[in-house]
C-alpha cells in the first residue's frame, strides 16, 4: 500500500505538519522497537515481533503529517493489513480521534478503503485498514494515460466520495496521494475525515501555523475556498478537490498558480480556475464540467458529488451536457410548487407525490424537470378555438335558498366551483371530511353561516381575501385554526359566520387566491408582509427626518 499521506516525488512544496510530527517524535518508541527486533532478528535470528495490538508489524509504508502507516499482520484471520498509527496528543485528543475512526469503519463501499479495527496504543490511537497491493494514484500517473484510463480511475474515486457523504462523512482532503489504484482494477479512497480533524487538533494543542514562510502542506493544492477561508467544509470541498485532482491528472497541469502557500491561495480566492491547453487527446467538453466544479462559491458547484461524477462520465461519450444549475434549480423550484398544489387539489395521492418528488430530485435537466410536470399543468378543452366574445348581458339573479345541508358520514364532500350556499348552512362531518371553497362564490353582502356539527371529522373552509369570517364554534378535545388574512377586510366585507360545533375534530379555514395552491398562498402572504415591513421602515425613517416642529 502506498504512502497515503506523503507528497509526491516530484512535488517542491514541503509539509510543516510531517515536520512537526517527526520533531515531537510521533511513534518513535514503537518504531525504535521495531528496528531494533528486526537488527536483532538479522544477527541473531528468531525474537519477539513487535506488535500494535493484535496485528504484527512487518515494515513502515511510509510517514506524514498524520502519522506512520506500517504494513502488519493480522495472524488471527491471517491477512495483511495498513496500520496508521496516528499522533498523540493530549486533552482528548485520542478520544475524539477514536471516535471520528470508529465512524469511518462504519463506511462500506468498493470504492472506500475497508476499515477493519480501531484501537489504542499508549496514547496513540491506530487504525487497521485494508492493505491495498497497488500505487497510489500520483504514482500511476507517472506512466502514460489515456484520457478514458483517467477517467474511468476518477470515477471510481467519486463514486467513493458520493457513497462517503450519503453516509454524511465529508473526506477534505481528497488527493492523489489519498486514492490507491489496485492491481485488481478497483480504485479505492483513503484517510475519510482524518486530515481535518489533525489539522484542528494540532492549531488547537500547539498553536502552530499550517505553513511558513516559503513553504506549505501538500494538501492546499487541493483546498477549497471555503477551507482557505477556514470556514466549515462540506461536500462541495470534496467536489473541489476532486476537479482539481482530475484537471491534474489529465492535463498534467494545476488549475491555480502558485508555488507556496500564500500564491496558491491567492489564486484560490481571488482567480478563476485557468483554462486548460487545447489539446486532441481530452475531449473539450471536459472543462465546462472542471469549471463549475472549481467555482468559487459552493452553491455554485454541482448539487451533488454524484451529480458531478455523471457529467465527468458522460464526456467523451457523446452525451455530455453541463446544465446551468440556476436553471435547474428554478426549473425544481417550479415543478415542487406545481407537484404541492396537484396533492392540495387532489389531483395526486401521498404516493404519487413521494415518487415524483424522488424522481424530481434525480432529475438532470429543465426539460426532465418540465416532462415530471407536463401532466399536471391546465390544458385547453379539446377542439377550443378563438370565438367572437358577444356582448355583455345583464346576468340573472339567482336568489340563495334559506337553508342548506352538507353531510359526510364515513366519506368525504366537497363544494367548490360557482356553488351556491344557503343564507343558514348545516354542515355535519361525522368520520367524515367536508371541504368548503368560497373562493369562486359571489358572496352576498350580510352574513353567510355555517353551522358545523363535526364527530371524528375534519371541515376545510378556503376563502378568498377581503371576506371576514366570524369563529362562534365550541371546541370539545379538538380545534379551531384560523389563518390570520393578509389584509383586514373592509367593514362592509361579506361575513361567514361559523357556528356549532366540534368533538375530537377539527376546523380549518384558509384565505386563498381563486386557483391557488398552498404554496402560492405561503409566497403571496410572505411578499405582502415583506412589502409591508418596508413601507413601515420608509415611513419610520421618514418621520425622523422631519424637523423638529414639523411631526
Amino acid at each position: 500500500m502506498a504512502d497515503t499521506t506523503t507528497p509526491g516525488p516530484d512535488d517542491p512544496l514541503t509539509d510543516p505538519l510531517a515536520e512537526t510530527l517527526a520533531s515531537s517524535g510521533t511513534g518513535t518508541s514503537l518504531e525504535k522497537k521495531r528496528l531494533h527486533a528486526n537488527v536483532k532478528a538479522a544477527l541473531f535470528g528468531g525474537g519477539e515481533p513487535v506488535r500494535l495490538g493484535r496485528y504484527r508489524l512487518i515494515d513502515k509504508l511510509g510517514q506524514g503529517g498524520m502519522g506512520v502507516v506500517y504494513r502488519a499482520h493480522d495472524d488471527d484471520l491471517d491477512r495483511d493489513v495498513a496500520v496508521k498509527l496516528l499522533r498523540p496528543d493530549g486533552g482528548g485528543t485520542a478520544t475524539r480521534l477514536l471516535r471520528e475512526a470508529r465512524s469511518m469503519a462504519r463506511l462500506s463501499h468498493p470504492n472506500i478503503a475497508a476499515v477493519y479495527d480501531v484501537g489504542t496504543h499508549e496514547e496513540s490511537v491506530y487504525i487497521a485498514m485494508e492493505f491495498i497491493d497497488g500505487p497510489s494514484l500520483r504514482e500511476w500517473l507517472t506512466e502514460p494515460r489515456t484520457f478514458t484510463q483517467v477517467r474511468d480511475v476518477m470515477l471510481q474515486a467519486a463514486e467513493g466520495l458520493a457513497a462517503a457523504h450519503e453516509a454524511g462523512v465529508v473526506h477534505r482532503d481528497f488527493k492523489p496521494d489519498n486514492v490507491i489504484v489496485g492491481v485488481d482494477g478497483r480504485t479505492r479512497v483513503l484517510d475519510f475525515g482524518l486530515a481535518k480533524l489533525a489539522r484542528t487538533e494540532l492549531g488547537e494543542s500547539s498553536g502552530a501555523p499550517l505553513t511558513r514562510a516559503g513553504s506549505m502542506m501538500g494538501t492546499p493544492r487541493y483546498m477549497a475556498p471555503e477551507q482557505l477561508r477556514q470556514k466549515a467544509a462540506g461536500p462541495e470541498a470534496d467536489q473541489f478537490a476532486f476537479c482539481v485532482a482530475l484537471y491534474e491528472a489529465v492535463y498534467a497541469d494545476l488549475p491555480f498558480a502558485g508555488e507556496v502557500f500564500a500564491e496558491v491561495a491567492a489564486s484560490v480566492l481571488t482567480s478563476p480556475p485557468k483554462p486548460p491547453p487545447e489539446t486532441d487527446a481530452v475531449p473539450s467538453e471536459l472543462w465546462p464540467v472542471l469549471e463549475r466544479g472549481l467555482a468559487r462559491e459552493a452553491q455554485n458547484r454541482f448539487e451533488s458529488m454524484r451529480a458531478l461524477a455523471q457529467a465527468v462520465a458522460a464526456v467523451g461519450s457523446g452525451a455530455s451536457k453541463v446544465v446551468s444549475r440556476p436553471a435547474l434549480r428554478d426549473a425544481r423550484e417550479d415543478a415542487r410548487e406545481q407537484l404541492a398544489g396537484a396533492f392540495a387539489e387532489s389531483l395526486i395521492d401521498a404516493d404519487e407525490l413521494d415518487e415524483r418528488l424522488e424522481r424530481l430530485e434525480n432529475a438532470k435537466s429543465p426539460d426532465t424537470v418540465d416532462e415530471l410536470v407536463e401532466d399536471l399543468k391546465p390544458a385547453p378543452p379539446a377542439g377550443a378555438a378563438l370565438v367572437p366574445v358577444p356582448a355583455p348581458q345583464a346576468l340573472a339573479v339567482i336568489d340563495r335558498p334559506p337553508t342548506s345541508k352538507i353531510t359526510a358520514i364515513f366519506s368525504g364532500t366537497k363544494r367548490n366551483g360557482a356553488w351556491v350556499p344557503a343564507q343558514h348552512n348545516k354542515v355535519t362531518a361525522v368520520f367524515g371530511g367536508i371541504d368548503l371553497d368560497f373562493r369562486d362564490v359571489d358572496l352576498p353582502p350580510g352574513v353567510t353561516e355555517v353551522e358545523v356539527q363535526a364527530v371524528f371529522g375534519g371541515v376545510e373552509i378556503y376563502v378568498p381575501p377581503g371576506v371576514r369570517v366570524e369563529v362562534e364554534t365550541n371546541a370539545i378535545l379538538g380545534g379551531v385554526e384560523l389563518q390570520e388574512p393578509v389584509e383586514p377586510p373592509e367593514p362592509d366585507a361579506p361575513v361567514i359566520r361559523l357556528t356549532g360545533f366540534c368533538l375530537l375534530s377539527g376546523i380549518e379555514v384558509h384565505e386563498r387566491m381563486a386557483g391557488e395552491g398552498w404554496v402560492g398562498a405561503w409566497r403571496r402572504r410572505r411578499a405582502t408582509k415583506k412589502a409591508r415591513r418596508k413601507a413601515m421602515r420608509e415611513a419610520k425613517r421618514g418621520y425622523k427626518q422631519l424637523p423638529p416642529g414639523d411631526s
